[in-house]
């Protein structure tokens, strides 16, 4: 079931309990799904960042899914949408959401009057001492960092407090692109349910651990949605995957440029020799011990593309 966008008058539905799996082969990812369900079982208030499409959602679920709460309800509240606030304060609204989890989404978006208005409504939704659990678990979403915009005074200490007391940040996929053929495979499974999962072209998963995925795990699944619609025979119908005509995102700085270029260059080694450390490490010009200091510094395991 898909959530009903708020509006005045219609209360967002509850969507299904959550989804129990949580793919993750790069080690951050293993240590996200770690941390979420460590997080589950304390009924602890989290933010989790990241870009459009790196699927803050679904961690969401996940969450919900591993947490006492699994049995009620999860609603899903986009505070972009103009009307969120009309929704927040509609008085049947709290009983929709009772024991279950609400997710804030874009609350890096959330205009001034929103804010405050949460503010009054999370600590009213709030752990008593005496009464035990509180009566709604919350989960927000944002793309920006909530310090800086509460630095930059666009955000709302009291509100930054409430919320972000576990801060999750799910790393974008042109940080762990060997995860793509995990994700080819999952998304294939849900899109042509009972088929064999065709052989990637050759050269396709060098090409991903090459490209930005400026769309994340949405931009992979659409590709495979489209792939799967033309696909005959044992071979994927998959592009090439290359910079898109007429595209010049906004140039990121130096530091984080120079840190994704870094672990871009190690996986594409890792790709090649098939996660051989010395080889990877020969290749790059460097003793093997500096390989390994790559490795740890940018979070790799190379067993991870050991095949």
């Amino acid at each position: 079931m898909t959530a009903v966008r708020a509006s005045a008058g219609a209360l967002p539905e509850p969507l299904s309990r959550g989804s129990t799996v949580f793919l993750a082969r790069a080690h951050a990812l293993i240590r996200i799904k770690e941390a979420l369900e460590k997080a589950a079982a304390v009924d602890v208030r989290l933010v989790l960042y990241g870009e459009t499409g790196v699927g803050k959602f679904h961690a969401a679920r996940y969450l919900h899914a591993r947490s006492p709460r699994a049995l009620a309800p999860l609603v899903r509240l986009p505070l972009r949408d103009p009307r969120a606030l009309s929704t927040l304060s509609d008085p049947s609204f709290a009983a929709s959401v009772a024991g279950g989890t609400l997710v804030l989404e874009a609350v890096d978006e959330a205009p001034a009057e929103l804010q405050a208005y949460l503010v009054s409504a999370l600590e009213e939704w709030g752990a008593s001492e005496d009464e035990g659990p509180a009566p709604v678990r919350v989960v927000a979403t944002a793309q920006q960092d909530l310090a800086v915009l509460e630095a930059a005074g666009s955000f709302r200490r009291d509100l930054h407090f409430l919320l972000d007391v576990f801060p999750l940040a799910l790393p974008p996929l042109r940080q762990r692109a060997e995860e793509v053929g995990l994700f080819l495979e999952h998304f294939h499974g849900r899109l042509a349910p009972g088929k064999p999962v065709p052989t990637a072209p050759e050269g396709f998963l060098e090409q991903a651990a090459a490209y930005a995925w400026p769309g994340n795990l949405r931009e992979l699944l659409n590709l495979v949605a489209s792939s799967v619609a033309v696909t005959a025979g044992d071979h994927w119908a998959l592009p090439r995957l290359l910079p898109r005509h007429g595209e010049s995102p906004e140039p990121a700085p130096f530091y984080q440029a120079k840190r994704e270029f870094e672990a871009g260059y190690v996986r594409r080694l890792l790709l090649l020799t098939a996660g051989n450390v010395s080889r990877a490490a020969e290749i790059a010009g460097k003793a093997r011990k500096d390989f390994y200091a790559l490795l740890s510094r940018n979070g790799i395991d190379p067993a991870e593309f050991r095949r």
